[in-house]
C-alpha cells in the first residue's frame, strides 16, 4: 500500500519536472553527453551534464 503511494508520488514529481522543464535536446559538448532544455516557468535556456540526471549511475 505504501509502496504504491510512494511509487505515485514519485512519478507526479516527474512528471510536474517534466512540465516545468518542457522539451530539451541532449548532444555533446567537449565529447561528455549533455542536456539542453528550456524551463517553462523562467522561459530560460538550461544546459546539465547528462551524468547528473535522477535514475542514472
Amino acid at each position: 500500500e505504501d509502496k504504491n503511494k510512494l511509487k505515485e508520488e514519485y512519478i507526479r514529481m516527474q512528471q510536474e519536472q517534466q512540465r516545468i522543464e518542457g522539451p530539451s535536446i541532449i548532444t555533446e559538448y567537449n565529447k561528455e553527453p549533455i542536456e539542453i532544455g528550456i524551463n517553462q516557468e523562467s522561459d530560460s535556456l538550461y544546459l546539465r551534464p547528462v551524468t547528473s540526471r535522477p535514475g542514472t549511475p
